[in-house]
């Protein structure tokens, strides 16, 4: 959101849509004020106007080519912005007068009136408009990036599964193309040269040295681009105004914003249409105006929504509302004369425009700020979908790699140890190298579930460093069954801890390693690991490099906490 300094105090405050409105503005002042208090409505008033515009603009452009526009690109100016508008219009009403009287039109002066109104009038009014303009834009631009992350978030939803489906499938018979017609190769050596066992073993560990490993080593580094899932069709969002048809009053309305406005303004009005003795009463007509609009916002509910035009009609009410007290007021000295009613509509009017410009532009202003809610929402939604996404990728890489470095190797290493028991083979030990082979083609073509329970996984780590580090788990109940529930976060929980704990010991030299698992919101689980070794350079730890920790985190650090050494990863529990 842009701030009031930098919609008033910049170069592109004097845009083209500012200017457009403070003209229209002035147009209308120029042939309904000094005609009727003059009662003559001669056409030279617009031929006064325009020559008044024409002036203002030949001094704002002079000021500019100064070296005014230069300094307002460095920085914003918001002052100097509202006095240089300011002053234009003290040159305008200026100039009105002169013309004025000389074409016989007006022979009244009223200095006061005419350079406070033209100063103090047209810095308000540039000041409200700038900062609608200012509104819309963020507005405008909350709702476009809105509507492109909510693309972005249908994309994944639409794409991610199909594309690790499809990458899973790729890989899967990229395997079987590489490695089963070597494997048929070999049972068709064991068939016609049995007798030749050192060139069938000589195949055998060409094939996994070769194929087997590397494999199972291009599985887990391939794929890094695929997540990027395709977006939904990108379409330029139409900004209607029905995204901002709602608004909170309470909050929308700025009664003590108006209050110096309405002193201004009223004295100059009772003043022009009246006589010149009002102008006290109408400073104090604007002051009860000002705090009769906030007592009524102080009554309005805290939130209470309306759309715009109930909240126009609200407004209409509570400007004729708070032009009762000024109303009285005249109505106690000069009672309903035709003067007195016709300030009292000129002032409604002022009223009704000015709360509701500044009301507006608040509601504006809100409704930006809640599309920059909405939006930040569906911005941490869609980092949620993209972890999600490299999380499940990299489960199922690592599950199709350890088919590879497991299954199938462990049946081609255990063809090989059979080939080598004995310097005389027997006719059933070439049957079960035979069974190998077929065992790694069959975990090729269907590969086998690989699911444990974590409480299971956890024990065999334990086991694993027993009597080298001892290692202890801390685990909340909600955490206890998103691990129990969830194979995916179970598996997840299970990588980090075993590639932490492996570190920790060899890389690290700990000799305590402490867990503890969190659940700290329905889908999000916290895992902190911490051991008493050193703290490694993280380019030199292996196996729990950053590519890990990006594929299987939604975040992660490490670092020297409390004196230990300290993973803390943020893990999204799957939706599997």
């Amino acid at each position: 959101m842009r701030s009031w300094k930098v919609a008033v105090g910049t170069l592109s405050s004097w845009s083209s849509w500012v200017i457009f409105s403070f003209l229209l503005v002035r147009l209308i002042t120029a042939l309904t004020s000094d005609p009727n208090r003059t009662g003559n409505y001669s056409p030279l008033w617009l031929a006064i106007w325009f020559i008044a515009v024409l002036i203002e603009a030949v001094f704002v452009m002079t000021v500019m080519i100064l070296g005014f526009n230069r300094r307002l690109k460095t920085k914003p100016r918001p002052v100097a912005n509202l006095v240089l508008i300011g002053m234009a219009g003290v040159l305008g009403n200026v100039v009105t007068f002169f013309l004025a009287d000389l074409w016989d039109l007006d022979h009244e002066p009223l200095w006061t009136v005419r350079i406070g109104g033209g100063l103090i009038g047209s810095a308000f009014l540039f000041f409200v408009v700038n900062t609608l303009r200012s509104n819309l834009i963020a507005r405008n631009e909350s709702i476009r990036a809105l509507i492109e992350t909510e693309r972005d978030l249908l994309g994944y939803r639409e794409s991610a599964k199909q594309i690790i489906t499809d990458e899973i499938e790729s890989l899967k018979q990229k395997t079987i193309n590489s490695l089963i017609p070597a494997i048929e190769k070999i049972q068709e050596l064991i068939e016609i040269k049995s007798h030749e066992r050192t060139t069938i073993v000589d195949e055998l560990r060409l094939l996994i040295q070769q194929d087997v490993r590397p494999l199972s080593k291009t599985v887990l580094e391939e794929a890094s681009t695929l997540a990027n899932p395709t977006k939904a069709e990108a379409t330029r969002p139409g900004l209607r105004i029905s995204r901002n048809s709602k608004y909170n009053l309470k909050r929308s309305l700025r009664p003590i914003i108006a209050v110096p406005f309405f002193a201004a303004i009223f004295p100059m009005v009772e003043f022009l249409t009246i006589d010149h003795r009002s102008a006290l009463r109408g400073l104090i007509g604007g002051l009860a105006t000002g705090l009769t609009l906030v007592i009524l916002k102080a009554l309005t509910p805290k939130n209470f929504e309306v759309r715009v035009a109930q909240g126009t009609i609200i407004q209409i009410l509570f400007a004729t509302i708070s032009i009762v007290p000024t109303w009285w007021i005249m109505h106690q000295e000069y009672g309903n004369i035709d003067a007195v009613l016709g300030a009292t509509l000129v002032l409604w009017l002022v009223t009704l425009l000015g709360t509701f410009l500044l009301s507006f532009t608040k509601g504006v202003e809100l409704n930006a700020e809640r599309y920059e809610k909405s939006l930040t929402q569906y911005t941490d939604e869609l980092k949620k979908e993209i972890a999600l996404f490299e999380q499940k990728l990299a489960i199922e890489k690592r599950i199709w790699s350890r088919v590879l470095h497991g299954e199938v190797q462990s049946a081609l290493t255990a063809a090989i140890t059979r080939l080598q028991q004995t310097d005389q083979l027997e006719p059933y030990h070439f049957e079960m190298v035979k069974q190998d082979l077929a065992r790694a083609k069959q975990n090729l073509v269907n590969p086998p579930e690989h699911d444990t329970s974590f409480t299971q996984a956890f024990s065999e780590i334990v086991l694993t460093w027993k009597a080298i580090c001892d290692i202890k788990a801390e685990i909340s109940a909600r955490a206890q069954r998103a691990v129990d529930a969830n194979q995916d976060t179970r598996m997840v929980t299970n990588e980090i801890i075993k590639e932490a704990a492996s570190n920790a010991v060899r890389h690290g030299q700990a000799k305590n390693i402490q867990i503890k698992l969190e659940r700290i919101r329905d889908d999000i689980l916290t895992i902190e690991i911490q051991n008493d070794g050193f703290l490694a350079s993280r380019d030199r730890i292996p196996g729990l490099g950053s590519q890990l920790l990006d594929e299987l985190t939604l975040e992660w650090s490490l670092e020297i906490k409390n004196n230990k050494t300290t993973l803390s990863a943020v893990v999204l529990i799957s939706k599997n």
